[in-house]
C-alpha cells in the first residue's frame, strides 16, 4: 500500500502512530518496537486526558450532565474507539496481520480528527450560556474573557474565529450568487453578512493583551450584524410567504407556481414544495377524519369539522394536479384551475379552523348572563362587566362536591351514585332528551323551562327569609361556643344554597334560550349549570336534616321560635 493512501490525523502524535502502522504493514518489521513504545506512551496520555475530562464532568450537578449528555457521550465514544485502536495495534505481535494495522491507523485518524470537533462543540455549548439572546455572542464574550485571563489558548480563540468566519463567508457567497438580488431583505442580508465577516476577521487578530474595551466593541459589532441579519431574513420571509391566503406554506406554493409559469423557476422546486405539503395535508386529513367520526354535542364541531375535512381533501387534489403539471402530465390551463382551487379551498379551510379555534378557546368557560362574555370557571366576577358570575362546582369559594346529579326539589329516584337524581331532575332531563330527540315540541319544552323558572323565582324569595338564630344572651360560654358552631354551619349552608339557586336559574335560562335559538352549545351549557346548581341545593337539604337534629339535640322547644333557619330546604321548590 502506497504512502499516498495513508490517512491524515489532526495531531502529530496520532500521525506518528499512523505512519509507523503503515511502515510495519509494508514490511518494515524493525520499526515495530518503536511502534509499541509510541502506543504505550499514547495510552498513558489518553488515560490521563480521559480521566481528567470525566472527572470534571462528574463533579458537575446531575442536571448539567443531563443537559450536555449528547456531547459528553460522543466524546466518550471517541476516547473508547481511540483506545480500542491502540489495543488492536498491540495484538499485531501475536497475530501479525497487516490488515489490523491499517484498520487501526484509519480509526486513529478518524478519532484524531473527530475528537477536537466534539470537544469544541461541547466547550462552545458551555460558553454559549449567558445573558445575550444570541448564543454566539455569549461564546465570544466568555471565550474572550478566558483568553485575556489566560485560561484558554490563543489557538482556541483564533480557531473559533476562523470556524465562524468560514461559515459566514460561505453564506455571503451564496447570497451574492442568488438570482434574487433585489428581493426584499436580500441587500440588507448581504450587508449584514459582510459586517459579521469583517468583525470575525478583526477578532482573529486579537491576543491576550488586546484590551477588554476592544473586545466589547468588536463583539458588539458582531451582535449588531446578527440583529440586522435577523431583520433581513424576516423581511424576505414576509415577502415570499405573503399572498391571498392566511397560510404561508400555501402562499409560497402559489408564488412559486407563478414563477414556474413565467419560466423563472424550475418545476422541480415547485414539485418539492407541493410534495411536502401533500404529506402534511394527508396527516391533517387523517386527524380530521377521526374527529368527524366521533360523536359531538357541539353544533360548531358537527358543522365546521366536515367542512374543514372537505376543504383539506380538495387541497390535496389541487396539489396533486400541480405535481402532475411539474411532471409534464398536465396543461397550463389545468394547473391554473388547480391553483385557483388551492387558493379558494385554503380560505375555506382557514375559516372553519377559525370557528373551531374560537369554540375551543371558549369551551368550558362560564358565559356571563349579563354581557355574554366567556370567563374562566375560576372567575367569581365577569372580566368585562364585573358582575357576579354563576360558579361551577369545585371552585375555590365552595370547595369540591360530588359529581352526580342533585335536586332543587323532589324525592330521590336513584341513590346508586355518590348523590341522587330526584323526580324533579328526572323531569327536566327527560324534557331535554325528548326535545333533542324531537319527541317534544319547542312549545312543550319552553313550558317546562318556564314552570321551573317560576319555581326558582319563588325559591329565591323564600331564601331571603333564611337567617341564623342569634346567640341567647344568657347562654354559658360552652353554649355560646356550640351556638357559634351552628351559626357558622348555617352561614355556609345558606351561601351554598344561594349559589345553587343562582346556577339553577342560569342553567334553565340557557336551556330555554338555546332551544329558542337552535343553539346546541348553549343548551348543553345550561344543562350542566342546572345539575351543578341542583347538586349544591340537594347537598344543603341533606345538611339541613343534620342541622335540625343538631338544633333540637339539647332543647325540645328550640324550634318554637319563628323566622330562623329551621325550614326544610326542599320547600324552596
Amino acid at each position: 500500500m502506497s504512502q499516498a493512501t495513508r490517512p491524515v490525523a489532526a495531531s502529530p502524535e496520532s500521525q506518528q502512530l499512523i505512519d509507523l502502522c503503515f511502515d510495519v504493514a509494508e514490511g518494515k518489521m524493525d520499526v515495530y518496537p518503536q511502534l509499541e513504545n509510541a502506543v504505550s506512551a499514547r495510552q498513558d496520555a489518553l488515560t490521563q486526558a480521559s480521566d481528567g475530562f470525566f472527572a470534571s464532568v462528574e463533579s458537575q450537578p446531575a442536571d448539567f450532565q443531563q443537559k450536555h449528555k449528547v456531547e459528553i457521550d460522543l466524546i466518550g465514544k471517541y476516547f473508547e474507539s481511540y483506545d480500542a485502536a491502540l489495543e488492536q495495534i498491540l495484538k499485531f505481535k501475536a497475530d501479525p496481520k497487516k490488515e489490523l494495522l491499517e484498520e487501526s491507523a484509519h480509526m486513529l485518524a478518524f478519532c484524531s480528527n473527530g475528537m477536537p470537533a466534539a470537544m469544541s462543540a461541547y466547550e462552545q455549548k458551555l460558553l454559549s450560556e449567558g445573558p445575550h439572546r444570541y448564543p454566539l455572542i455569549n461564546v465570544f464574550t466568555n471565550l474572550g474573557k478566558a483568553l485575556r485571563e489566560k485560561r484558554t489558548s490563543l489557538e482556541a480563540w483564533v480557531g473559533t474565529c476562523k470556524q465562524y468566519d468560514a461559515f459566514y463567508t460561505e453564506a455571503l457567497r451564496e447570497v451574492n450568487a442568488s438570482k434574487k438580488q433585489e428581493a426584499a431583505g436580500v441587500p440588507e442580508r448581504r450587508k449584514a453578512l459582510e459586517n459579521i465577516v469583517a468583525a470575525l476577521q478583526e477578532m482573529e487578530k486579537f491576543t491576550p493583551t488586546t484590551s477588554g474595551a476592544k473586545f466589547e466593541e468588536v463583539i458588539q459589532a458582531l451582535a449588531d450584524g446578527h440583529r440586522d441579519l435577523d431583520e433581513a431574513v424576516a423581511a424576505y420571509n414576509r415577502e415570499i410567504t405573503s399572498g391571498p391566503t392566511g397560510a404561508p406554506a400555501i402562499n409560497i406554493i402559489l408564488n412559486a407556481a407563478e414563477g414556474v409559469l413565467a419560466k423563472q423557476f424550475q418545476p422541480r422546486m415547485l414539485r418539492d414544495l407541493c410534495t411536502a405539503q401533500i404529506e402534511a395535508t394527508q396527516e391533517g386529513i387523517k386527524e380530521m377524519q377521526a374527529v368527524v367520526k366521533a360523536p359531538h354535542e357541539s353544533s360548531v364541531i358537527q358543522t365546521e369539522t366536515p367542512k374543514a375535512l372537505e376543504a383539506m381533501e380538495g387541497i390535496e387534489e389541487a396539489l396533486l394536479a400541480i405535481v402532475a403539471y411539474c411532471d409534464a402530465q398536465g396543461s397550463e390551463e389545468e394547473v391554473r384551475a388547480a391553483l385557483r382551487d388551492l387558493q379558494d379551498l385554503t380560505k375555506e379551510m382557514l375559516e372553519s379552523k377559525a370557528s373551531l379555534d374560537s369554540f375551543s378557546e371558549n369551551y368550558g368557560k362560564v358565559l356571563c348572563p349579563h354581557c355574554q362574555t366567556p370567563n374562566a370557571t375560576s372567575n367569581k366576577s365577569c372580566a368585562k362587566c364585573n358582575r357576579v358570575l354563576p360558579q361551577m362546582t369545585g371552585s375555590e369559594l365552595y370547595g369540591q362536591t360530588a359529581g352526580s346529579f342533585q335536586a332543587l326539589e323532589g324525592e330521590s329516584v336513584d341513590t346508586s351514585r355518590d348523590g341522587v337524581i330526584t323526580t324533579t331532575m328526572k323531569e327536566v332531563f327527560d324534557a331535554y332528551e325528548d326535545f333533542k330527540g324531537e319527541k317534544m315540541s319547542l312549545e312543550g319544552f319552553l313550558a317546562v323551562m318556564d314552570d321551573y323558572l317560576d319555581k326558582t323565582e319563588d325559591a329565591k324569595k323564600k331564601l331571603s327569609k333564611y337567617h341564623a338564630p342569634p346567640v341567647p344572651p344568657e347562654a354559658t360560654e360552652e353554649e355560646r361556643a356550640k351556638a357559634q358552631e351552628f351559626i357558622d354551619l348555617c352561614a355556609e349552608a345558606l351561601e351554598l344554597l344561594a349559589q345553587g339557586v343562582e346556577e339553577t336559574e342560569y342553567g334553565l335560562t340557557q336551556m330555554r334560550d338555546g332551544a329558542s335559538d337552535d343553539d346546541n352549545d348553549k343548551m348543553v351549557e345550561g344543562l350542566r349549570f342546572y345539575y351543578e346548581g341542583s347538586q349544591k341545593m340537594w347537598q344543603v337539604r341533606r345538611l339541613d336534616d343534620a342541622l335540625q337534629k343538631y338544633i333540637h339535640a339539647d332543647d325540645s322547644n328550640a324550634g318554637e321560635d319563628d323566622g330562623y333557619a329551621q325550614e326544610d330546604s326542599a320547600d324552596l321548590a
